[in-house]
């Protein structure tokens, strides 16, 4: 068996979702049981002592979860010699090898590439037509909550589509109005239902992204955020983990300890303070701004003390 890589993509592949957990695991392991040309031997019982070795897992089960890949395409079976092989489709795609041991197993027919390519385009045909045929049907007098069933784990989970955009309508009034679900839009549901199967969680999401001054554009720097910019998992991340909330209404210090200009003339002053009186020294200055105290008077006050006591000890 060979090392190969699985890329962070494969855990989110939707065409791999339809199969089962198990087939995924079984798709996986084929990469390492095939040459370096994406061939492998396709004989149920050597795959199960190859992939599953401490596992005791019927012929039929293996038989199966190909079968689950076969259907959607990510492996083509051929026989040579009588003996069974299969192809996997788009291995070099996926796979980086280097240098290339001699191939172990036979090559595929290409009438048989062919064919499987030529049935690949028919199918993706039909779902598109079926698709869009069954859009067709839905009208806007529909109120039975939207969802759409997935097999994980052998049991069925709904994703609350119309819930999700429901709570986005409800509280985020300062954004764009959500005004339908496409399908690109569900995928991207979907896929973060599965990562976060809790409407709280997208009520929490919601939420944040409204009492944010920055997103919702209250602060004149950005007026870009809608729906699809918060589904997406990145900035879904950013958005829980805090990075846009309000810093706060208003900042007494900054980091070197001086209190910030309220206006341009207030900055003016300050500055010339600095300059002036103090020499440059905004360690000096920013002491007694941020003490609440008045900077010119209280610095005459300490140089008169300061002048006092080098008299007294000159004398």
């Amino acid at each position: 068996m060979r090392s190969r890589m699985i890329k962070p993509e494969f855990w989110s592949d939707e065409k791999l979702a339809r199969v089962s957990r198990d087939a995924r695991l079984l798709f996986a392991g084929l990469w390492s049981t095939s040459d370096d040309y994406g061939v492998t031997k396709g004989h149920p019982m050597w795959l199960r002592s190859q992939i599953f070795p401490y596992d005791d897992i019927q012929q039929g089960m293996i038989e199966k979860w190909l079968h689950e890949l076969e259907e959607i395409g990510v492996i083509i079976k051929f026989i040579h010699n009588g003996e069974t092989f299969y192809y996997i489709k788009n291995f070099k795609k996926h796979q980086t090898v280097d240098k290339p041991s001699k191939a172990r197993n036979p090559e595929p027919p290409e009438n048989i590439l062919e064919e499987h390519s030529r049935d690949t385009r028919e199918t993706l045909a039909t779902e598109s037509r079926d698709a869009i045929d069954e859009t067709e049907t839905e009208t806007e007098t529909e109120t039975e909550t939207e969802t759409e069933e997935i097999v994980s784990n052998g049991q069925k989970e709904k994703t609350p589509f119309d819930a999700v955009a429901s709570l986005y309508n409800e509280i985020c009034q300062s954004l764009p109005k959500l005004q339908k679900l496409t399908a690109k839009r569900k995928r991207e549901i979907r896929t973060r239902w599965r990562s976060y199967p809790d409407l709280e969680t997208f009520k929490r999401l919601f939420q944040k992204a409204e009492e944010s001054d920055f997103l919702t554009g209250r602060n004149g720097r950005w007026t870009g955020c809608n729906f699809d910019w918060l589904i997406k998992e990145s900035n879904m991340v950013k958005v829980l983990e805090g990075c846009y909330d309000n810093k706060g209404a208003e900042i007494k210090k900054n980091a070197r300890g001086m209190a910030p200009p309220a206006s341009e003339e207030k900055f003016t002053e300050e500055k010339r303070v600095i300059n002036e009186m103090f020499g440059g020294d905004v360690r000096e200055y920013g002491f007694w701004v941020s003490e609440g105290k008045p900077p010119i008077d209280e610095w005459r006050k300490q140089r008169c003390r300061a002048d006092n006591h080098l008299s007294r000890v000159s004398v």
